[in-house]
């Protein structure tokens, strides 16, 4: 099972994979994962649970990234539910809704017998287009302040700060490049 969220225009988020019930535990797994429409969200890695002793993310053709994990503690243990895999990082890209696919290589129980599972996919709908908003609260004195999506094009300086009352302190804004300004 992928499940997995809405993305913002800049945010990286996560998709967990789980493992509905490991009725006889858990050794380890290989699974392909990779999202049908590239365009609209990339896999950028993954982070594992702590029973999985050893565990990598690797890329793969195009956007597909090879995922293993085994447990080697039998940290899995016969009759879990809700076995938690790996969580995806995926990174927003072009406005849409695209699945996210896991395709299973080998999945293995404590016996090294193979686990029989389907793969439900998850979708992942990145925003775009119209205009986007939220709230800042200030408060008074510092206030360092990171905005959580892309300005558009004239709206992408310290002037989308100018309505604030700032008693005549300087605002300044960042460029990876240049530098504050």
């Amino acid at each position: 099972l992928v499940r997995s969220r809405g993305l913002g225009d800049v945010y990286k988020r996560q998709a967990l994979i789980s493992l509905n019930t490991a009725e006889n535990g858990l050794s380890g797994y290989i699974f392909s994962v990779y999202p049908e429409d590239a365009q609209v969200a990339s896999l950028t890695g993954a982070t594992f649970p702590s029973w999985a002793t050893l565990s990598e993310a690797t890329p793969g053709t195009g956007a597909a990234y090879t995922i293993r994990a085994l447990d080697l503690n039998e940290g899995v243990k016969p009759g879990a539910r809700n076995v938690e895999l790996a969580t995806l990082t995926l990174k927003a890209g072009t406005a849409g809704t695209t699945r996210i696919m896991a395709e299973i290589q080998q999945m293995d129980d404590d016996s090294g017998n193979p686990i029989q599972a389907d793969m439900v996919p998850g979708s992942v709908t990145v925003g775009g287009g119209g205009d986007q908003t939220f709230d800042l609260i200030l408060v008074p004195g510092w206030n360092f302040i990171g905005i959580p999506m892309t300005l558009q094009s004239g709206s992408d300086t310290a002037e989308v700060f100018s309505a604030v009352p700032s008693a005549g302190h300087s605002i300044f804004s960042y460029d990876a490049q240049s530098g504050w300004k």
